[in-house]
């Protein structure tokens, strides 16, 4: 070995030790370091995505106490009285799962079991009193798991007396910020109804990060939201608008429900930040009585 080979090999352990040492990978699983990749990015975005709350309007409330307002709403809300709500809202029969676009992901991912994986996982996030749950279970029986993530008590029960018996079927009495469902192991992750909207503001980029590390690679996320005609009135993000303290039942001293709209471009900015690959949007109309316009967004995790 000559004199520039020992030097080179001497550089190379330098600089080896001083990766050990400060801990930077060396050699690394694709899948992890794609997911830390994601979560690095995200985290250096986070104080444009996350602003400063003595700059924000109104009565903000900590991630904390809105979420326990949003539990309560749900534990106080009667099954029938959500299910009356889902029917006003035009959802009652599921036609968020009816768009071609949802049918052709669904099929091709859920349909026939066995066709390229022995397992197909799909995570439904609010599964609520069931609704988007029972037409899954119905519609495609190559699915070998659900996992039913509800973060109201209320709704957890409502679903275990339904389904709790069901063998493909997890209910989670979990918040999707900090879901116990193993990483990289979901298929299909559903969004459906307003359940992002309840998200507050500024857990929303994380929220997204947390589904990114729950599904595989090649997994979809559909989400559903309403397309919003109200003014804006508390801007907090950019491209987005702040709803704050919407009541949402007729009657004295009921809880609060928070919702928090976004745009459809600061949509696609997060979950690109997340790691996802935006695949496109489309326009569907609910059901009577309320034939209002909504969209469902589809992403996947390359």
């Amino acid at each position: 070995m000559n004199r520039r080979d020992r030097k080179i090999g001497s550089f190379l352990i330098y600089a080896f030790s001083v990766c050990w040492i400060l801990g930077f990978p060396i050699w690394a699983d694709p899948v992890v370091a794609t997911e830390k990749s994601a979560e690095t990015t995200a985290a250096k975005a986070g104080p444009d995505l996350d602003p400063d709350p003595d700059q924000r309007c109104g009565e903000l409330l900590s991630s904390q106490a809105w979420f326990a307002d949003n539990q309560r709403f749900y534990d106080e809300l009667p099954a029938r009285d959500f299910m009356r709500r889902a029917h006003d809202c035009g959802l009652l029969h599921s036609p968020d799962l009816k768009v071609p676009m949802v049918q052709y992901y669904l099929r091709n991912i859920l349909g026939k079991a066995g066709r390229t994986r022995p397992t197909r996982v799909v995570m439904e996030i609010g599964s609520g009193y069931g609704r988007i749950l029972h037409e899954l279970l119905n519609q495609f029986p190559g699915i070998e798991k659900v996992h039913a993530v509800e973060l109201s008590g209320n709704n957890a029960a409502t679903l275990r007396q339904v389904f709790g018996k069901h063998p493909r079927v997890t209910i989670r009495n979990e918040n999707i910020l900090n879901t116990t469902i193993q990483n990289s192991t979901v298929d299909v992750a559903l969004w459906m109804w307003a359940g992002f909207l309840e998200i507050p503001p500024e857990q929303k980029p994380r929220a997204l990060r947390q589904v990114f590390f729950k599904l595989r690679r090649g997994g979809v996320l559909i989400m559903d939201l309403p397309v919003s005609t109200v003014v804006v009135r508390t801007p907090v993000m950019k491209g987005s608008a702040d709803f704050r303290d919407l009541q949402m039942v007729q009657r004295p001293g009921a809880p609060t429900l928070h919702l928090h709209f976004v745009t459809k471009e600061t949509l696609i900015e997060w979950a690109e930040i997340a790691g996802f690959k935006y695949r496109g949007s489309i326009g569907y109309t609910a059901d009577p009585p309320a034939n209002t316009e909504r969209n469902l967004h589809l992403f996947v995790k390359n």
